[in-house]
């Protein structure tokens, strides 16, 4: 199926969006000609860089080529040759295999070896949400993939390497603040000279905030009682659940405990029993499992407790399917400190990670909270702030195209990093377009949390 079919199955597409199908679709028959009979010209591009505003269709476009991609080569009885990941878990993973690389081959390229390996067996690379927080990962970038298009097939197959990844930047403004930046451009030349950029934007329309309206008692990402902006508000993640703090923790706790689904028309018992929850390198953190579900308080997920970071939430989402975060989840804020002296904003910073790895891994997260999720994420951001983003947005709408700032929280090590390149720096203490970073983070983390709220049973992610 050609991916613009495929596309037009899940929505109808706008004008910036079937430009962009016109080309992946075009695309898509060249690397299968290449696959079978006819190798691609090696002066021809084939890497697409699909940039746009939060909900613009980015990661739908390119996880339908990827799936149309799939589909052809089971129809035309070939092995598949792509990869969809997100950027923390390839970063993670090109790391690991690195360091297992130098030791069992300590005379060789580490990259590559790595190249050769990656061009072998997918050569077609979906990598989503691209982002350069550190200096060590844009280093090692830019390494891997000067090795990657350098000679970009190889003798066992005629298929180019070929990167079709998203991002909320420009290429030439990744990075933009980040130290020893001088060090990093020529990782963006790599990706200028052979990626051809896609401009997405609708108009200011976020697609995933249409999906709200979809939400039922059964889907609900965030339990709380009424607010004051709640009782007014127009989205669906802002309706308060119950009447009081108590008893949201009990409708909250039942739906941990429920085990009805659309395929069951009656109530197993359940057992939920405190257990060791496995994470990377030995690590182990405690929470309650019911069978795919697991629940986990926020500090252990989000404070100094637990002290996870982004490998600690993808280990979570390849093994659970709902993550159940007890707490309530106060309101963030710029200049708040909790009662174990976090910066407020560093535990904002560390829930929208987890807000993107899960959403990423198609896993929901169900929230007890003070208040829905634009009051809870809303402190992080200021109503100027709002308002100069929004500015630059509708400039570069006019003028570029489209295109915007994205913003996630990186781990080096036990290390928190933030969209600057800088540790332990609030994106929002820097100024300049550290302020944009803030806001479409925030504004990024409430789209996916509306759209988790729209996800049907089908819709989650199910285990192997």
């Amino acid at each position: 199926m050609h991916v613009a079919a495929r596309f037009a199955r899940a929505r109808v597409a706008d004008a910036r969006q079937q430009a962009a199908l016109a080309s992946l679709d075009a695309l898509l028959a060249r690397l299968l000609a290449a696959r079978t009979s006819t190798a691609i010209h090696a002066n021809q591009k084939t890497s697409k860089y699909l940039v746009g505003s939060v909900g613009s269709g980015k990661t739908l476009l390119m996880d339908t080529f990827n799936a149309s991609l799939l589909h052809e080569c089971t129809r035309l009885a070939i092995n598949p040759f792509s990869k969809r990941v997100h950027f923390l878990e390839f970063m993670a993973s090109v790391h690991s295999q690195l360091n297992t690389i130098r030791k069992e081959k300590p005379k060789s390229d580490p990259f590559e070896t790595l190249a050769t390996q990656i061009k072998t067996t997918t050569p077609v690379l979906c990598l989503d949400e691209f982002q350069l927080t550190d200096i060590g990962d844009a280093m090692v970038l830019r390494r891997l993939f000067e090795s990657l298009y350098r000679n970009a097939t190889t003798t066992s197959t005629k298929t180019p390497f070929t990167l079709i990844t998203t991002s909320n930047k420009q290429i030439n403004e990744l990075y933009a603040k980040g130290i020893n930046r001088e060090l990093v451009r020529p990782l963006l030349k790599v990706l200028e000279n052979h990626c051809e950029v896609i401009e997405l934007d609708g108009g200011g329309v976020d697609y995933r905030r249409m999906l709200g309206k979809f939400q039922n008692n059964d889907s609900r990402v965030f339990y709380h009682p009424p607010t004051t902006s709640s009782t007014s508000s127009t989205t669906s993640t802002s309706t308060p659940t119950s009447s009081t703090a108590a008893d949201v923790r009990k409708t909250f706790l039942n739906r941990f405990t429920s085990s009805t689904s659309e395929n069951n028309n009656h109530q197993e018992d359940i057992h939920s029993r405190l257990q060791d929850i496995q994470l990377p390198h030995g690590r182990k953190i405690q929470g309650l499992v019911n069978g795919r579900k697991v629940l986990i308080p926020f500090e252990t997920l989000c404070g100094n407790t637990g002290k996870l970071g982004g490998a600690d939430y993808i280990k979570l989402c390849m093994d659970f399917e709902e993550i159940f975060i007890s707490g309530p989840v106060e309101r963030f804020d710029l200049d708040a400190v909790d009662s174990k002296g976090t910066k407020s904003v560093d535990l904002g910073r560390r829930f929208i990670n987890l807000i993107d790895v899960a959403y990423d891994s198609r896993v929901r997260l169900v929230v007890e909270a003070v208040a829905g999720v634009e009051e809870v994420l809303g402190g992080l951001e200021t109503e100027q702030e709002r308002e100069l983003v929004k500015a630059i947005v509708e400039t570069r709408v006019l003028k570029e195209g489209g295109s915007s700032s994205s913003s996630a929280t990186t781990y080096v090590g036990m290390m928190e990093w933030s969209a600057t390149g800088l540790q332990d720096a609030s994106l929002a203490s820097i100024g300049g377009i550290g302020v944009s970073e803030t806001v479409f983070a925030v504004e990024r983390a409430i789209s996916r949390v509306i759209e988790m709220g729209s996800w049907t049973g089908e819709n989650l992610k199910k285990q192997q």
